[in-house]
Formats: structure tokens, sequence, C-alpha cells
């Protein structure tokens, strides 16, 4: 299984959370190969907190590769650019 984890922030539209994560959600059971999808927003916000995370599960590798370029990941990438999200990622293998 591949597990690939995003964190965003989303800076000055911190208010459009719970937008982002509706958005990213659309991505469920349309993208072949994309197994398991979760997002949420954090509720600590402690200094050290991201605003929201995404966890997608993959069978393989080109699994995620696939879904990198899939046009139902596409407008959602392009939505969290508009919205000025930083965004840091692991990809791992269990």
């Amino acid at each position: 299984m591949v597990r690939h984890v995003v964190f965003f922030r989303l800076g000055k539209n911190k208010h459009r959370k719970d937008e982002a994560v509706a958005s990213i959600l659309t991505m469920r059971s349309k993208i072949q190969g994309l197994r398991e999808l979760y997002a949420g927003t954090d509720f600590m916000a402690l200094e050290r907190s991201w605003d929201l995370a995404l966890i997608a599960v993959f069978d393989n590798r080109q699994d995620l590769e696939a879904y990198d370029h899939h046009p139902e990941h596409t407008p959602v990438k392009e939505f969290l650019k508009s919205l000025g999200a930083e965004s840091v990622s692991v990809d791992f293998e269990n």
C-alpha cells in the first residue's frame, strides 16, 4: 500500500478550510486506484499546526502517479492554489 499525506496552510483564507476539505472529498470514488481518501481540518490550532490534511491510499506507486495527473484531481489542485495554499507532503509504502 502507498500512502500520500499532504498538509495545507491557507494563510489569509483560513476561513475557507471547510470549503477546501469539501473540494478534496469530491475525488472520492472518481479516480481509479484511489482506494481511500480522508481530509479534515485541524482543531488544535497550535503554533506548529497546519490548517488541513489529506490522506490518500493507493495499491501501488503507479496509481499514485496516475492520480497526480487525473482530470478529477486537477481542479482540486487549482482550487487549493487559488486559495494560496502552502503544502508539504510525504509518500510512503507500508
